[in-house]
């Protein structure tokens, strides 16, 4: 069974990284609905990458199994889809910038269309948008609860909600938690902040 989900242009990418161009394919899976990582790369003796293996993020082999005490599932089904990005002009740069020939070696893909916020490859990607980023900052040091957030974030301007889940406003505020305490926890942070007060 085979979807007809559009693959990315095939040809020629000018002037960009493997992580740009990664980018950019999954700005167009997003509107296809889906989303491709990394498989595998190839570097040159010299350490610069020079090919790089694409998937779908629903490739693979479906693999549940259970961590500890809970039970997880994949969202993997073994999806066929696959492309390749080869270095053309070597630049010899150690981050693979240069011109890169994408070709899809398998187009075809074995599932339906999934929202942008169903893929943790997508709403990764919009995470690191900067106008989210700010947003998500300026909340943080309001003290924010990550809920209200996630209810305040707006993704365009036809007002639909963001793609995010709770969790991924959680795990920022985490991040953003660990910048600032350092090794300290939040206890030992305000015992500091207090004495620093008095003194």
């Amino acid at each position: 069974m085979s979807m007809q989900l559009l693959p990315p242009r095939a040809g020629l990418y000018e002037y960009t990284s493997i992580d740009l161009l990664i980018k950019d394919i999954n700005k167009h899976a997003k509107d296809q609905g889906y989303a491709v990582t990394r498989k595998r790369s190839k570097r040159s003796k010299k350490g610069v990458l020079m090919k790089t293996w694409m998937r779908c993020d629903r490739g693979g082999e479906e693999d549940a199994k259970g961590h500890g005490h809970r039970i997880t599932s994949s969202k993997r089904v073994d999806c066929p889809f696959e492309c390749i990005a080869k270095l053309q002009f070597n630049l010899e740069d150690e981050n693979g910038l240069g011109d890169w020939i994408l070709t899809v070696e398998h187009a075809d893909h074995n599932h339906l269309s999934t929202k942008p916020s169903a893929s943790i490859v997508q709403r990764n990607i919009a995470m690191q948008d900067s106008v989210v980023l700010h947003e998500i900052q300026k909340e943080f040091r309001k003290g924010s609860k990550a809920s209200s957030v996630l209810k305040g974030l707006r993704m365009d301007e036809n007002g639909l909600d963001s793609i995010f889940k709770p969790r991924d406003i959680w795990n920022e505020f985490a991040r953003l938690r660990a910048e600032t305490l350092g090794v300290l926890t939040p206890t030992q942070a305000l015992m500091q902040n207090l004495t620093n007060q008095e003194t």
